[in-house]
Formats: structure tokens, C-alpha cells, sequence
């Protein structure tokens, strides 16, 4: 009977070991796994701000289009104007064209 109850503890020992290396291996699994997880939510962070970053130039280079949109046709509004009124005073444009022009 002592022998018997030898052998459950050494089983138990066993058995106990065995367990405390699995809860090693998942222990080492959920440490990569926080790795990851961490450098994954960096990536996506950094991506983002990168992702605003590239709206702000983009909407920062709209604006000079804009803005030198605007001074070309402000600078050419003498030769456009001159031009329509030679078109309204030649005939070349039709009473369309005319309508879409003011509109």
C-alpha cells in the first residue's frame, strides 16, 4: 500500500511538471503574442498619422492650385474679356454659347 501511494505521488510529481512546462509554453506564446499585438497597433498608429499627415499636404497643395487657379484667371480676365467681346461682335459665337457663358 505505501508502495502504491509512492507511485500516485510520483505520478502526481509527473503530472505537475508536465503541466508546469504547458503553462510555460503558453505563457511564452502570450508574451510573442503581445509582441505582435504591440507592433501591430504601432503600425496602425504610425499609419494613421502618416494617412493625416498626407491629407494635410494634400489638401495644403489643393489650396495652392486654388489659389494660383485663381490668379491665372484673374490675370487673364482682360484677355478673356476682350476675347468674348470680339466673339459677340464678330457673330462667332451663338446665342448658346452666349447663355452658357453668363450662366
Amino acid at each position: 500500500e505505501q508502495e502504491e501511494v509512492h507511485e500516485q505521488f510520483n505520478e502526481a510529481v509527473r503530472e505537475n511538471e508536465e503541466l508546469k512546462m504547458e503553462l510555460e509554453e503558453i505563457k511564452s506564446k502570450l508574451k510573442r503574442m503581445k509582441g505582435e499585438l504591440e507592433r501591430e497597433r504601432l503600425y496602425v498608429e504610425n499609419f494613421d498619422r502618416n494617412y493625416e499627415i498626407q491629407l494635410l499636404k494634400n489638401a495644403e497643395l489643393q489650396q495652392k492650385l486654388d489659389d494660383q487657379d485663381r490668379s491665372k484667371v484673374i490675370s487673364d480676365l482682360p484677355v478673356i474679356q476682350e476675347s468674348f467681346e470680339e466673339s459677340l461682335y464678330d457673330g462667332s459665337l451663338t446665342n448658346e454659347q452666349i447663355t452658357e457663358l453668363l450662366d
